[in-house]
């Protein structure tokens, strides 16, 4: 079960919640997806000004700025999350794979990854969803990058990362 700013799976070998799914009604829960990727998006905020701007994001995000004002919002982020997780199964978490599967289809096609990552950023109605739900670039509720401010939720972002980079050359390896 989803439990707000990163007590859902970071560190788990299965899979990362990133937005409550339900299959019965075929909808994701937005605010929880908004607020996991704006605490994801604040571990990147190396400048401290609570935005997460797109040359603090590793080179092969930065195109997924959709509106090309210069920040990746939550709302961009979390629809990057929801075109990986339909790589595979779309349950509202991600799993090894999935990431790897998004990754590897955003380097060899980015402008593809940005067409579908905009059509679902349109279809969930994101941008308006950002200023309803949560602020976009910022931590859990306070307006403030939850990140910085516990060094646990950090190590959880870390470890994810590092992992989800040593998966990668695994599974790269293996092709």
């Amino acid at each position: 079960m989803y439990q707000s700013c990163y007590g859902s799976g970071y560190g788990s070998s299965q899979a990362v919640t990133y937005a409550p799914y339900d299959p019965n009604t075929g909808k994701y829960s937005i605010a929880k997806g908004l607020e996991h990727s704006a605490n994801y998006l604040s571990v990147f905020d190396r400048n401290g000004n609570g935005r997460t701007e797109t040359n603090e994001m590793p080179v092969t995000e930065q195109h997924l700025d959709l509106n090309n004002d210069g920040v990746f919002s939550a709302g961009e982020h979390l629809a990057y999350n929801m075109f990986k997780d339909s790589t595979g199964n779309m349950d509202g978490q991600l799993t090894k794979q999935e990431i790897f599967n998004g990754n590897l289809l955003n380097q060899q096609d980015p402008n593809y990854v940005k067409s579908k990552v905009q059509q679902i950023y349109n279809q969930h109605n994101l941008a308006q969803r950002e200023g309803m739900d949560g602020q976009p670039g910022h931590g859990c509720n306070s307006g403030q990058p939850t990140a910085n401010n516990n060094s646990q939720n950090f190590m959880q972002m870390f470890m994810m990362m590092f992992m989800m980079m040593f998966m990668g050359q695994q599974s790269e390896s293996s092709y």
